[in-house]
């Protein structure tokens, strides 16, 4: 509702009154300073204007995604774990620690169940392989020169 002047917001159960100058002088700064938002960690729920919503989500695509560190395979300690929590009885060979990108995880992955021939996925910085198979991907990333604990 605007009066004479000024605007009238209502919020809960209580009115206030924001001239129209101090409003455009609040929006202008927020442009200015290119802060669309009053904290850093608050989430936008909406807005009109599409260049904000864009501009917004790629700054939380950016914040959210770390860069992958790409360790050579000598400097990375793995820890090959038998699993079977959650998967009616069936045993997983959980391979933990790499610090690879995607890609190169993936072909590892790939290595590693034609080695045992078996199926198995990747699953974030993980490698889940079927079946126990902890000797065999031991003695296989032993010899990628990668350090192995059990």
């Amino acid at each position: 509702m605007i009066r004479q002047g000024g605007t009238v917001l209502l919020f809960g159960q209580k009115i206030i009154k924001i001239k129209l100058a101090k409003l455009e002088k609040l929006a202008q700064f927020a442009v200015q300073r290119d802060l669309p938002m009053k904290h850093e960690n608050s989430k936008l729920v909406y807005s009109t204007d599409p260049e904000l919503r864009r501009k917004i989500e790629e700054q939380q695509k950016s914040a959210s995604k770390p860069e992958a560190i790409n360790l050579p395979p000598e400097k990375q300690q793995i820890k090959i774990s038998l699993q079977t929590k959650g998967r009616k009885g069936k045993q997983v060979t959980l391979i933990q620690g790499f610090q690879h990108d995607a890609s190169t995880l993936n072909d590892l992955a790939g290595k590693l169940k034609q080695f045992c021939s078996a199926g198995g996925t990747v699953k974030g910085q993980d490698i889940e392989i079927q079946g126990d198979n902890r000797k065999t991907i031991a003695e296989k990333l032993r010899r990628l020169g990668y350090k192995v604990k059990k």
